[in-house]
């Protein structure tokens, strides 16, 4: 009796974990912006069947009616080849808000990618691959990388991809200047590149979060690794990291709900 009860409650918890999302706040202020812009960051989605979350999800977005809303990459997931939820989601958020798309690793290897872009372009999703859109009512620029594992499986070359794509990109000079990238752990390229705040995802929340560790395992970082979700900050310039919405190859969460960020960006007076 006593193994049935712990079991039932092991379940409940892990369907909590896995299903009630989690909303995370951050502020910033910069004298570039104009005005005050409220984002939306999702990521990780992974084609989710979870109508749940996603309800919830839409919810939030109704009741916090954000200026944009940013998706930084594996919005499907290359092992389901079901759409719908995806479709469900976009296509019932406000036609007003403005949906900036970055593609993940994932993206790579679906092969009905290029059918659903035109799905989504169709909404009015607007995908960011090594472009750049400025806002000009808020004086905030947008930029999406392309994920390296559109050109290369192997995760020694990564690194030097998404340098030389930073490399290639030019930022605007008097913009607030938001990057969208997948991947985490190459913070220090985009310092160096002098992106004002980077939005990404892809680790997952670290998988299992540990009371005074935080994240147990990251891909493309391993082991105990350190940029797994929440802000980061190096000379000035900011990260933040989605724990993200679905799920990868490892189906359970713990200490580590489905997320929803909201940034208030705002001019300094």
């Amino acid at each position: 009796m006593y193994f049935v009860i712990v079991s039932l409650l092991a379940l409940i918890y892990f369907i909590y974990e896995d299903n009630i999302l989690y909303i995370n706040r951050f502020r910033g202020k910069d004298k570039r912006i104009k005005g005050n812009i409220k984002i939306v960051h999702l990521s990780d989605i992974h084609s989710t069947f979870k109508k749940y979350t996603i309800n919830e999800i839409l919810r939030t977005i109704k009741i916090e009616k954000p200026d944009i809303i940013v998706i930084t990459g594996d919005l499907y997931d290359d092992r389901i080849k079901s759409r719908k939820t995806v479709n469900y989601l976009i296509r019932n958020i406000d036609k007003d808000i403005k949906i900036y798309y970055e593609l993940g690793n994932h993206e790579s290897r679906c092969n009905y990618l290029k059918e659903a872009l035109e799905e989504l372009k169709k909404e009015g999703v607007i995908i960011l691959n090594k472009d750049t859109v400025t806002i000009k009512k808020h004086n905030i620029s947008i930029t999406g990388l392309i994920d390296p594992e559109f050109v290369t499986k192997d995760q020694k070359l990564m690194r030097g991809l998404i340098e030389k794509e930073l490399n290639e990109i030019k930022l605007p000079d008097k913009t607030y200047n938001i990057l969208l990238s997948h991947r985490p752990e190459a913070f220090d390229l985009y310092v160096n590149k002098k992106v004002d705040l980077t939005l990404t995802g892809h680790a997952h929340g670290g998988q299992f979060r540990l009371p005074l560790i935080g994240g147990l395992y990251a891909p493309g970082q391993g082991l105990l690794p350190k940029y797994t979700s929440s802000l980061h900050e190096k000379d000035g310039k900011r990260m933040i990291i989605s724990r993200g919405i679905g799920n990868s190859s490892f189906p359970i969460r713990i200490n580590n709900r489905p997320e929803l960020i909201i940034i208030n960006l705002e001019g300094e007076k």
